[in-house]
């Protein structure tokens, strides 16, 4: 459930996904928790909302750097990567955090394309 979590590449099945969904989100708190820390450490007069739109953008920037990632190392269709990257960033605005690293947990599940343009190259060789 939790091998490879760090090979962006990788097709995983359900279980795995899971695993990805569950390791991704509590990596996200933890980054959430650190840099809130150090903003009130640095501006301890920080309002609630100053907090609130500093993690909006922590989140954009975590779960674009992510589908990004994986999107790269899957060698996904370029011409679908604006469409599902303003996806994502909709879904955390619309419906928080939890709901687009479930989206990009989901994409994790997606086959890999560069092994599947290795299959399908037929090399002509002529013999002589």
């Amino acid at each position: 459930m939790f091998k490879n979590l760090t090979d962006f590449g990788m097709e995983r099945n359900l279980k795995e996904a899971i695993g990805f969904y569950i390791v991704s989100l509590l990596l996200f708190i933890l980054i959430g928790i650190l840099l809130g820390r150090i903003i009130v450490g640095i501006n301890p007069y920080i309002s609630d909302e100053g907090i609130d739109i500093f993690l909006d953008v922590i989140a954009v920037v975590y779960c674009i750097t992510l589908y990004s990632i994986i999107h790269f190392k899957k060698q996904m269709d370029s011409s679908e990567y604006i469409k599902t990257l303003a996806l994502i960033v909709g879904l955390i605005f619309i419906l928080g955090e939890i709901f687009s690293l479930l989206f990009i947990a989901i994409l994790t599940m997606a086959e890999n394309e560069s092994e599947t343009r290795d299959d399908e190259e037929i090399i002509d060789v002529e013999i002589y």
